[in-house]
């Protein structure tokens, strides 16, 4: 039984770090927009954010410098 929970926490971390890349190598070839200031501002807001924009407008690549500068802070 032992054997068993030991093999799934084995699979579950390769899971997880298969699905969060970021962990290990964080976005480094992401360059930061003048946006991220004020991106990092409204985080402290307790009221959700909704971020609109049109297709291939960098929403995605701001939620990656977030977690770049989040994972930089943790090291």
């Amino acid at each position: 039984m032992h054997s068993l929970k030991l093999k799934f926490e084995c699979i579950m971390e390769k899971v997880l770090l298969q699905q969060n890349r970021h962990w290990q190598n964080p976005y480094e070839d992401l360059i930061d927009r003048d946006i991220l200031s004020a991106f990092f501002n409204k985080l402290s807001l307790k009221e959700i954010q909704i971020v609109l924009g049109m297709l291939r407008a960098g929403k995605l690549t701001l939620f990656k410098l977030l977690i770049k500068h989040s994972t930089k802070r943790r090291h």
